[in-house]
């Protein structure tokens, strides 16, 4: 029986954004809401030196979205931030592209040890932290006189009482806190987004890979369940786990799906993107990142135009990292603004447009936590062709046509047979929408939370 939940909300709190699991994190508490079905109240709380402190709420950031997807590299966009977090954002991203470069080439261990240090350790993303910290802090005093306010009380926690790790903790010096608030009877649960720094770590920063295996090596003796978002990372979970030496109880690994942002209404679309997106249009939803497989998608259409095929592709999402020859490759290319577009700046308005008047998604991405896009081109009806991955297998079932990224001309082949009336886009398989929003969602993440905590 769950006395009390406390949900650790600390870089949602302090960040500002409201992208990838900041999002998540958004959705989950104004789903929940100040208590359980049961009755049981939540609270939400933050982490500052070895402690956790309560939160009345979390920053109301209501307003129109961009393009965005459940990426757990911790890329921030700026644009998705309030104006007055750009610039701050921006010297962040700097600080963490710089430290990358650094490791890359680095060989004087003392040096790297300080740039790939966790939060909980002196260095780059410790300092990273407290400038974050700061920006938050100086907002405040400059609407509250600090000195009439009473310093916080850390919370004191007694059994029955369960804290959720729902958002990003990774680089948070959480260790300490935890171990307290299990001395005196707490237990914790942690959800996991993915294991993609570990199990692909080709298409993460080297510092993030170090944080996430130090993590693990913290969670291992401190954490009593996980609850995954799909059941293809709870399967990597439990693999990894074992590797490290653990012997983990199935009954405390779960697993949840997420909800997807679905707007009912669609609104005014630029007259430019209304113009060309017409016809035969295939979409591609996501961060243009190596991860996506944005160079196999290109690669495919510039043999399906050698066809002679009368296609389009429009490429729809944020600029990432380690794509500028990409980018370059789209920009010069012959069919650029002809037959490839690119946009990285549409709303949430405009990004509905896209979905309701293509002709298909298009989604080869190597590896996901989750496949986001997938369920909201579902939403809309749109026909889906994705990489034929464990998770995009789960999410899309056979209602998704799927493509062997190992087969350099399979897409191609797939594609050309549509156009070609050989193979038909509407699916009969039945996709079962309710199970996507967030109410399920969060119904389903306490399930696990009580289930898991019936078992310690």
């Amino acid at each position: 029986m769950i006395k009390h939940l406390y949900i650790e909300c600390t870089h949602t709190a302090n960040s500002g954004l409201n992208t990838g699991i900041q999002r998540v994190v958004r959705h989950i508490v104004e789903q929940l809401g100040p208590r359980l079905p049961d009755n049981t109240p939540i609270s939400l709380m933050s982490i500052d030196e070895g402690s956790f402190y309560r939160l009345d709420g979390l920053p109301d950031l209501r307003r129109k979205q961009l393009v965005e997807d459940e990426d757990s590299g911790g890329s921030d966009n700026d644009n998705d931030a309030p104006p007055e977090n750009r610039g701050k954002i921006r010297v962040l991203r700097f600080l963490r592209n710089f430290r990358e470069a650094v490791l890359k080439r680095l060989t004087w261990a003392p040096l790297n040890d300080f740039l790939s240090a966790p939060r909980s350790k002196f260095g780059l993303s410790r300092i990273i932290y407290m400038l974050t910290l700061i920006g938050v802090y100086r907002a405040l005093t400059s609407k509250i006189d600090v000195s009439k306010c009473e310093s916080p009380s850390p919370i004191s926690f007694s059994p029955g009482d369960v804290i959720l790790m729902l958002d990003s903790s990774w680089h948070l010096p959480a260790w300490e806190a935890i171990r307290h608030a299990k001395d005196n009877g707490a237990n914790v649960i942690v959800v996991i987004y993915d294991l993609i720094p570990i199990t692909h770590p080709q298409f993460c920063e080297q510092a993030l890979c170090k944080v996430f295996s130090r993590w693990f090596e913290q969670a291992e003796k401190n954490v009593d369940g996980y609850i995954a978002i799909s059941k293809t990372v709870r399967c990597s979970l439990q693999d990894y786990l074992v590797s490290l030496g653990a012997s983990p109880d199935r009954e405390r690994l779960g697993y949840f799906y997420l909800g997807a942002d679905v707007a009912k209404e669609q609104g005014c679309a630029r007259e430019e993107l209304m113009r060309t997106l017409r016809g035969n249009s295939y979409l591609i939803v996501s961060t243009v990142e190596p991860r996506k497989n944005h160079q196999y998608l290109l690669d495919a259409f510039n043999q399906l135009w050698g066809l002679g095929l009368d296609i389009k592709l429009h490429i729809v999402g944020r600029v990432g990292w380690r794509v500028d020859k990409l980018i370059r490759d789209i920009e010069q290319h012959p069919q650029f603004n002809a037959k490839l577009f690119l946009w990285n700046d549409l709303d949430d308005a405009e990004l509905v447009y896209c979905y309701k008047n293509s002709k298909a998604l298009v989604f080869p991405s190597y590896v996901e936590g989750f496949g986001l896009p997938i369920i909201e081109a579902q939403h809309y009806q749109l026909p889906v062709l994705a990489s034929d991955t464990p998770i995009h297998r789960e999410v899309g079932g056979d209602s998704v046509i799927y493509f062997d990224l190992a087969d350099s001309v399979d897409l191609v082949t797939k594609i050309s047979d549509v156009e070609q009336g050989r193979l038909s886009l509407n699916k009969q398989a039945h996709f079962e929408l309710t199970q996507f929003t967030w109410r399920h969602s969060a119904n389903r993440l306490v399930q696990e939370i009580q289930r898991i905590n019936a078992t310690l």
